[in-house]
């Protein structure tokens, strides 16, 4: 599953190419992560409800974290979460 962070605004213009939109629908997706910090594809209500719900399926907003809890042991598996849900 591809990471939106990180993709500057030509990957994000090829990306969305790639899922039959225009190339220029990267551009308002880039202001919407770079810019006003998007949590959820749902907030980005400039973008087309097909290409939110195409991001929704095939891409995630940010990478996984993991994160130990704070009586972890050494030998005790690492959860991981959504990095908006990490506290």
């Amino acid at each position: 599953m591809k990471v939106l962070l990180g993709l500057n605004t030509d990957e994000l213009c090829t990306l969305v190419q790639d899922f039959g939109e225009p190339a220029y629908r990267g551009k308002p997706l880039a202001v919407w992560l770079y810019e006003y910090g998007a949590h959820r594809y749902e907030d980005m209500t400039s973008l087309p409800d097909k290409l939110r719900a195409h991001l929704s399926w095939s891409t995630r907003l940010a990478a996984l974290k993991s994160r130990l809890s704070s009586t972890a042991g050494m030998d005790e598996l690492a959860r991981f979460c959504n990095p908006a849900e990490c506290l």
